[in-house]
């Protein structure tokens, strides 16, 4: 059985009763970068009702997933058919050429740049994937993270995200890190810091291509993350390398 969930995500779907032990077993799988990612439903089947296999097609869309995988599983991931590729991924792309220039558009973030010798086909691209506020059935995509292999005195993580404005109902933290982040307060004050054993620099970007305004509902925002030993000149020139072809559509 196939199926697309209510976000729009592809799936498989089996079921078969196990005689021996007297159980049933529904698994449905959907695409991810690095192969699929399956639920796995199991019940003595003496308690089985009609309809199982609708259950699956009915709630799938609550199972919620972690897109992560090397730039080079990335690539063949998007290159698939459309048609088995989430909703959300169906207008993405991501090239990774030998030059080591790597260009990508996922979701409303888009970058083209040329991140050197630490970049490898094999390093890792995570997509962080949330829903729409207004429609809880559509989803979108608030971060792309590169990790590269970690040199010392060399930037290792590179990471542009979407922020929104804290719900009334959300933490007290939660609305402090946005006032921070729209009044460019530590730690979004684009100053080089240490944490624990790495140095990191966030940098606030436009909103819909204005200053962050007091009126604003969403954000965009850079972080570049280095060994501690990398000094804030590597920090911040690494950084700006990594925004030069950076857009937030």
């Amino acid at each position: 059985m196939t199926f697309t969930d209510k976000i729009g995500r592809p799936w498989q779907a089996a079921l078969w009763r196990k005689k021996y032990s007297g159980h049933t077993s529904l698994m449905g799988c959907t695409p991810v970068p690095e192969g699929t990612a399956c639920s796995l439903l199991e019940m003595p089947s003496r308690t089985e009702t009609m309809g199982l296999e609708k259950l699956m097609v009915e709630f799938a869309h609550l199972t919620q997933l972690s897109y992560k995988g090397s730039l080079l599983a990335w690539q063949e991931f998007l290159d698939l058919p459309k048609k088995m590729l989430p909703k959300v991924f169906q207008k993405s792309e991501l090239k990774f050429s030998p030059e080591k220039t790597l260009k990508y558009k996922i979701g409303k973030i888009s970058n083209q740049f040329r991140p050197g010798k630490e970049v490898e086909g094999e390093s890792t691209l995570q997509v962080f994937v949330g829903l729409d506020l207004e429609n809880p059935f559509e989803q979108e995509i608030h971060e792309v993270a590169l990790k590269t292999k970690e040199e010392k005195g060399k930037v290792s993580y590179y990471s542009a995200s979407i922020l929104y404005r804290p719900l009334e109902d959300m933490t007290k933290e939660q609305k402090e890190k946005w006032k921070n982040f729209k009044e460019k307060k530590y730690p979004y004050n684009n100053e080089v810091f240490v944490n624990k054993e790495s140095k990191i620099v966030a940098i606030p970007f436009t909103v819909d291509g204005r200053s962050i305004a007091s009126n604003s509902d969403k954000g965009q925002l850079v972080i570049c993350d280095g060994e501690v030993a990398a000094t804030d000149e590597t920090m911040t020139k690494s950084c700006q390398e990594f925004m030069k072809g950076l857009k937030f559509d």
